[in-house]
């Protein structure tokens, strides 16, 4: 059966959900071996770069087969007719995805000019557009939860057994980019510190149903107001 074919996700078809998910974890795989495994230590950054591009065009490639109607956002949708709880599940995949491929290149750009300091223009912007690629998956994975923070409807509309992970990946890319002295996306910061809260207030709504969910709470809050208190400082400095 041909991946690259357009599914209709319709519940009738469980199956197509399925194949188009087993790409998508093809896409995963290859990522989690060439851009986190051992052989990477030895990678010149511009291989790394180059692995990014061609993953994320993989994924770009994934999502153009799919239905047209994926993604979608939840607050849209009928509240008489809720997506499917497999379709939710999905559509956090391929943002966890896409946060997983772009987020070797989310470093503080003060830093990183350090480190490469004859980093030609061109590979500073594919750095650049990598970074936002990646924060902006952690912020669409937010804009998937219910607008109220109530863990019953949370349950219904997202997979509640792993709902947690997602949370705390979309999170500790907001707090990455907030903790940088040169963030990627200065004019939006005020958003982005809004939908970090966010992230917070969610684990805390979740801190009582597990003890994992209990320790990302205090761990993701700890370093929620570590990053807040460093750019408090940094503006002070700069107003100095």
């Amino acid at each position: 059966m041909e991946l690259s074919a357009v599914y209709s996700f319709d519940e009738e078809y469980p199956s197509s959900n399925f194949i188009t998910g087993l790409r998508l974890d093809e896409i995963v795989s290859e990522a989690i071996i060439s851009l986190y495994g051992m052989k990477s230590l030895d990678s010149t950054w511009a291989h790394i770069q180059g692995l990014i591009s061609e993953l994320d065009n993989k994924l770009s490639q994934w999502y153009a087969s799919i239905d047209p109607g994926f993604p979608y956002t939840v607050q849209s949708i009928d509240i008489c007719a809720p997506p499917s709880t497999s379709l939710t599940y999905l559509h956090l995949r391929y943002l966890s995805a896409r946060i997983l491929i772009n987020k070797p290149v989310l470093c503080d750009p003060s830093e990183l000019i350090l480190t490469i300091p004859y980093q030609s223009e061109a590979s500073r912007q594919m750095d650049s557009d990598a970074a936002v690629r990646c924060i902006s998956a952690a912020r669409q994975v937010l804009q998937l939860l219910p607008l109220n923070i109530d863990i019953v409807e949370l349950h219904g509309k997202t997979p509640w057994w792993c709902i947690l992970h997602y949370i705390v990946q979309a999170s500790s890319v907001l707090i990455t980019e907030l903790s940088f002295d040169e963030p990627h996306l200065p004019m939006e910061m005020d958003d982005i510190i809004s939908q970090s809260d966010l992230a917070i207030r969610w684990l805390s709504t979740l801190a009582g149903t597990c003890e994992s969910a209990s320790k990302a709470c205090h761990c993701m809050n700890s370093l929620h107001h570590l990053a807040l208190e460093k750019r408090e400082r940094a503006t002070q400095g700069h107003g100095q």
